[in-house]
């Protein structure tokens, strides 16, 4: 898992793409490209989104 993208700018707006496995509070994994947008709305603050893609089955457990 790792940094698939660094940190680019783009018109005013800043992006980053990562590898992940992603855990429930059960254990059941999945591996996911996970990418983060922000879009400054002044210095210290701005809007982020967080977007899950690719989203790949690793492990699940049995339901009980």
């Amino acid at each position: 898992m790792g940094v698939s993208q660094p940190w680019t700018q783009l018109d005013g707006k800043w992006y980053k793409k990562v590898d992940a496995t992603i855990v429930n509070a059960f254990g059941a994994e999945q591996d996911a490209t996970v990418e983060i947008h922000i879009a400054p709305v002044n210095a210290t603050s701005g809007n982020v989104e967080i977007l899950l893609i690719n989203i790949q089955p690793v492990f699940v457990y049995p339901a009980k």
